[in-house]
């Protein structure tokens, strides 16, 4: 079983997101978790907006996202807390965001395999059926070594 599954959601949000300066200027939240899964919201905030006159949030802001959803889901399926990094991300935008929505992602971790992990996510505005977009990627799991 994942230790972070057993983590109360505060401690999540701290540990997860609250230690990593860009997932807290995009004031993401853990909203949902499961052992392979895990759910972030980024609200709409306007210094996040990357044209002025559709209001649509920037698809980097997006980008950040749903790596950042992709890596933690990874820790859902682990024993214990790795660090991972990413080695390869495609994010395919279906459709432009909407002024004032916040944005979700999902993402579930599909393989583990060594010290390599597949994900997929979905980021939307609420219905998953209307997704902004859809990603898969492929991270490195590695391990921490204590210093000697």
């Amino acid at each position: 079983m994942s230790a972070i599954l057993d983590m109360p959601l505060a401690k999540f949000q701290t540990y997860f997101i609250e230690s990593v300066p860009q997932y807290r200027a995009l004031k993401l939240r853990a909203v949902g978790r499961g052992v392979g899964y895990l759910a972030y919201d980024m609200p709409y905030a306007e210094s996040l907006v990357g044209d002025p006159v559709t209001g649509e949030i920037h698809e980097f802001a997006i980008t950040t996202l749903i790596d950042a959803v992709c890596a933690t889901a990874i820790q859902t399926r682990l024993d214990r807390s790795f660090r991972t990094a990413t080695l390869d991300l495609r994010v395919d935008f279906m459709r432009k965001s909407r002024r004032g929505m916040d944005i979700s992602c999902e993402a579930e971790c599909l393989r583990l395999d060594g010290d390599t992990a597949i994900v997929r996510a979905v980021a939307h505005e609420g219905d998953k059926g209307d997704p902004l977009a859809i990603s898969t990627g492929s991270f490195a799991i590695i391990a921490v070594r204590p210093r000697s």
